[in-house]
């Protein structure tokens, strides 16, 4: 029924239409979908070579008719920049996004300090004027005097220059090696294939920070350490050991009592009252139609606890929500700064933007940064928290970021390429292709050339749908599950047709449906209650003896509960003697049904 995999589309944009189309989907052009199932990394490029070939035949010109006029013209077509999220932009644009020089706007110049188990990002400091009072402060900061600038951007003859010193990347998966630092130029791990074309050098903005996912990243590590949420919180042991190896911030350093250590309690963290208040402002949030999710349904009031956001949740969270919820849960020093970066993405996301606003907002991004820096500990500040440092740089080159995030394309366009529930390649084929098959159907019916079977389909089925509670097929006797009844024939066995054979799903059947075709032509169909099978161990389980188990609390998460009747094989399910919440599958023959061999004539 579904099958893990992954496929990476690239979607082209047109930006000279209105503001008001040129965004929407139905502008939009794959002209590639690079295959699954797992990510091609710096490889990317072995896809890109002939779409790049077509780039550069659109900018020497292509011959167009306009409808308009009636007339021919030379069209021309550049590619102004690429939009990605933070790892595709390393292999977009050959600057290894991981390491000490892990930001492509600073490169070289990136600021890194090595603590215990990571790597921090915090030379904010150089981007504030000179004469700050905050450049001589080592006691608040990291314990030194900053006397640096802010890096100016990398052009594109300079990059050229630093990859020639490169030499050639051989592409494709030979046999994993160690990386040879001393082989690579500062963090350059290839020449972007984009420099093949003859605009790409010219261009001050090539490869655009995505700001939905900065803007993820930011709030998720704001939530995770201001909760305490285990395993995403920031705010931990070795964190508390990197202030002391910093000597920075006394009143934090953990306190060692024999073989106990003490954290002192952090101005950051909410108590566990606080939590619960929290919780309940966010499960009772009620907001405009459209205007985000239901965030409620990530809230679990009882474990004080917060998950499964989107990437628009927190969008709304950062901006709008968190900044009035914690204002009277959290001290002003802490307060301060997060609701004025909820300000900052709010502003530097405004549908109109002016230069002076940017100046205003590259001036505040520094000082914010820095406030945060003298509340959470270093291990906070991973390369996306320090990545809004160049955002209003960007905007100044880019214009608007709805224009240049990934919103448009996750939310509007990505729709299309999935069916809910399914994470397989073929998802828009099954989305698409009832749609198509009819309007074929119905041509080819129209030259004489379509069976009545093919029709049939094409039309498809009747509206009144029959519904029945027994069933014979494949020599089974199925009935539809009745906890009153004293025999079970409910249990379905249906093997999968994915890229595992031998995959078998079980479950328990609940409807039958008849569907009427056009010259007396049916079709059945079982609606099942399907279990879990795709987690061995939790899902389900194979014993020792090779038993099948499945877990009757873990449901199949799936919008395909049906499946043809002629498919469907008969099972039983026994209580499960050591694990009370666990079914034992029982395979059935039917009695009166003989494989026979095929006999050649």
């Amino acid at each position: 029924m579904s099958s893990n995999h992954s496929i990476w589309p690239v979607v082209l944009v047109t930006y000279n239409l209105p503001p008001w189309d040129c965004m929407k989907d139905s502008y939009f052009m794959m002209p590639l979908l690079i295959p699954g199932p797992k990510s091609p990394g710096n490889d990317i490029e072995v896809y890109l070579q002939p779409m790049i070939e077509e780039l550069k035949e659109l900018w020497d010109g292509v011959e167009t008719y306009d409808a308009h006029t009636k007339s021919n013209f030379l069209m021309r077509v550049a590619l102004m920049w690429t939009i990605n999220d933070f790892p595709a932009y390393g292999n977009l644009s050959g600057w290894s996004t991981k390491g000490k020089l892990a930001c492509p706007c600073c490169y070289k110049d990136t600021q890194s300090i090595s603590l215990r188990n990571k790597l921090c990002y915090m030379g904010h400091r150089r981007f504030l004027p000179m004469n700050h009072p905050w450049c001589k402060n080592r006691v608040l900061f990291d314990g030194k005097v900053e006397m640096g600038v802010a890096p100016s951007p990398l052009t594109g003859d300079e990059a050229l220059m630093q990859i020639q010193e490169l030499g050639n990347v051989s592409f494709g998966k030979g046999k994993k090696r160690k990386c040879n630092v001393s082989n690579n130029v500062y963090n350059w791990r290839k020449k972007s294939i984009f420099f093949q074309l003859p605009y790409w050098k010219s261009l001050k903005l090539r490869h655009n920070l995505d700001v939905m996912h900065i803007e993820r990243n930011v709030s998720d590590n704001i939530l995770s350490t201001v909760m305490s949420i285990v395993g995403k919180t920031k705010d931990t042991l070795k964190s508390r050991y990197d202030l002391v190896d910093l000597g920075i911030r006394q009143g934090l350093h953990p306190i060692e009592d024999g073989d106990t250590i003490l954290l002192p309690a952090a101005c950051y963290a909410l108590s566990s009252q606080e939590k619960l208040k929290l919780c309940e402002f966010l499960a009772n949030l009620k907001v405009p139609d459209a205007f985000s999710s239901n965030i409620s349904r990530c809230v679990n009031v009882l474990e004080k606890n917060i998950h499964g956001l989107k990437c628009h949740d927190h969008h709304v969270l950062l901006q709008d929500i968190l900044p009035i919820a914690i204002r009277g849960l959290l001290p002003k020093e802490v307060c301060e700064p997060i609701i004025a970066l909820g300000k900052f993405f709010k502003n530097l996301c405004s549908k109109c933007l002016t230069i002076e606003d940017l100046d205003i907002l590259e001036a505040e991004i520094p000082i914010i940064l820095w406030k945060l820096q003298m509340v959470f500990p270093p291990a906070f500040f991973d390369v996306m928290i320090h990545l809004p440092i160049h955002l209003a740089s960007e905007a100044k080159l880019g214009g608007p970021v709805q224009y240049r995030d990934m919103y448009p394309i996750e939310r509007e366009y990505m729709r299309e390429m999935e069916i809910q529930g399914a994470t397989r390649p073929q998802g828009i084929h099954n989305n698409k292709f009832i749609e198509w098959f009819r309007a074929r159907i119905f041509v080819l019916a129209a030259q004489g050339r379509a069976t009545d079977e093919l029709i049939s389909l094409a039309v498809g089925p009747e509206p009144l749908v029959h519904r029945y509670s027994i069933f014979m097929v494949n020599g089974f006797r199925f009935q539809t599950k009745e906890l009153v009844r004293k025999t079970q024939n409910s249990g379905v066995l249906v093997r999968g047709d994915d890229a595992d054979s031998n995959k078998e799903y079980y479950g328990v059947l609940e409807d039958i449906y008849e569907l009427r075709y056009v010259g007396n032509r049916k079709v059945y169909l079982f609606k099942c209650h399907w279990w879990d099978v795709a987690r061995l161990g939790r899902g389900y389980k194979i014993d020792q003896y090779g038993f099948t188990s499945v877990n009757t609390h873990c449901a199949l998460n799936t919008n395909e509960p049906f499946v043809l009747a002629s498919q469907s094989e008969q099972v039983f399910y026994l209580n499960d003697m050591i694990d009370k919440d666990w079914l034992v599958v029982v395979k059935t023959n039917p009695r009166d049904l003989f494989n026979m061999p095929d006999v050649e004539e």
